[in-house]
Protein backbone atom coordinates (compact mmCIF):
# COMPACT_ATOMS: atom_id res chain seq x y z
CA UNK A 1 0.00 0.00 0.00
CA UNK A 2 1.23 3.41 -0.54
CA UNK A 3 -0.18 7.15 -0.57
CA UNK A 4 -1.87 8.40 -3.74
CA UNK A 5 -0.03 11.69 -4.37
CA UNK A 6 3.60 10.68 -3.80
CA UNK A 7 5.68 11.11 -7.26
CA UNK A 8 6.91 8.42 -9.03
CA UNK A 9 10.68 8.83 -8.85
CA UNK A 10 10.28 9.28 -4.82
CA UNK A 11 7.89 5.59 -4.27
CA UNK A 12 9.88 3.65 -6.78
CA UNK A 13 13.14 4.10 -4.94
CA UNK A 14 13.20 1.20 -2.30
CA UNK A 15 15.01 3.10 0.08
CA UNK A 16 11.93 5.74 0.44
CA UNK A 17 10.01 3.23 2.31
CA UNK A 18 6.94 4.46 1.00
CA UNK A 19 5.14 1.32 0.45
CA UNK A 20 4.09 -0.98 3.18
CA UNK A 21 3.31 -4.91 2.49
CA UNK A 22 -0.14 -5.76 3.72
CA UNK A 23 -0.21 -9.39 1.72
CA UNK A 24 1.44 -11.36 -0.58
CA UNK A 25 -1.24 -12.58 -2.92
CA UNK A 26 -0.98 -16.63 -4.53
CA UNK A 27 -0.44 -16.98 -8.16
CA UNK A 28 -3.42 -19.17 -9.74
CA UNK A 29 -1.56 -22.33 -11.62
CA UNK A 30 -1.04 -21.59 -14.84
CA UNK A 31 -1.24 -25.90 -15.93
CA UNK A 32 -3.11 -27.40 -13.04
CA UNK A 33 -2.15 -31.09 -12.72
CA UNK A 34 -5.17 -33.91 -12.40
CA UNK A 35 -5.96 -34.76 -8.94
CA UNK A 36 -8.19 -37.79 -8.22
CA UNK A 37 -11.71 -36.65 -7.91
CA UNK A 38 -11.72 -32.70 -9.05
CA UNK A 39 -11.63 -31.54 -12.78
CA UNK A 40 -9.75 -28.87 -13.64
CA UNK A 41 -12.87 -26.69 -13.74
CA UNK A 42 -13.14 -27.33 -10.40
CA UNK A 43 -9.84 -26.74 -9.19
CA UNK A 44 -9.70 -23.70 -11.29
CA UNK A 45 -12.71 -22.40 -9.58
CA UNK A 46 -11.25 -23.60 -5.92
CA UNK A 47 -8.19 -21.48 -6.72
CA UNK A 48 -10.00 -18.49 -7.31
CA UNK A 49 -11.94 -18.78 -4.67
CA UNK A 50 -8.97 -18.76 -2.36
CA UNK A 51 -8.15 -15.88 -3.65
CA UNK A 52 -11.05 -13.79 -3.31
CA UNK A 53 -11.65 -15.12 0.43
CA UNK A 54 -7.77 -13.66 0.81
CA UNK A 55 -8.67 -10.37 -0.71
CA UNK A 56 -11.88 -10.16 1.47
CA UNK A 57 -10.33 -10.72 4.18
CA UNK A 58 -7.32 -7.95 3.59
CA UNK A 59 -9.74 -5.50 2.55
CA UNK A 60 -12.87 -5.82 4.99
CA UNK A 61 -11.24 -3.37 7.69
CA UNK A 62 -11.22 -0.43 5.15
CA UNK A 63 -14.58 -1.00 4.10
CA UNK A 64 -15.62 0.96 7.10
CA UNK A 65 -12.80 3.47 6.45
CA UNK A 66 -13.81 4.20 3.45
CA UNK A 67 -17.11 4.57 4.17
CA UNK A 68 -17.29 6.60 7.83
CA UNK A 69 -13.71 8.06 7.50
CA UNK A 70 -10.78 8.72 9.93
CA UNK A 71 -9.99 11.92 11.73
CA UNK A 72 -6.30 12.34 10.60
CA UNK A 73 -3.81 14.89 11.72
CA UNK A 74 -2.22 16.67 8.52
CA UNK A 75 1.23 17.89 8.46
CA UNK A 76 -0.58 21.99 8.57
CA UNK A 77 -1.24 20.34 12.60
CA UNK A 78 -5.40 20.48 11.54
CA UNK A 79 -7.24 17.03 12.54
CA UNK A 80 -9.40 16.20 8.77
CA UNK A 81 -11.84 13.59 7.98
CA UNK A 82 -10.06 11.09 5.94
CA UNK A 83 -12.14 8.38 3.25
CA UNK A 84 -9.74 5.78 2.64
CA UNK A 85 -9.52 4.23 -1.20
CA UNK A 86 -8.09 0.88 -2.60
CA UNK A 87 -7.24 1.46 -6.23
CA UNK A 88 -4.64 -0.89 -8.12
Amino acid sequence: MTIGNIKSSIYNKPISHTWVPVAILPNAPKHIKKVPGWSEEKQEHEALQVLHDLLKFVLCPLSSSARDGHDIKCGDEVVRKCHLRVAG
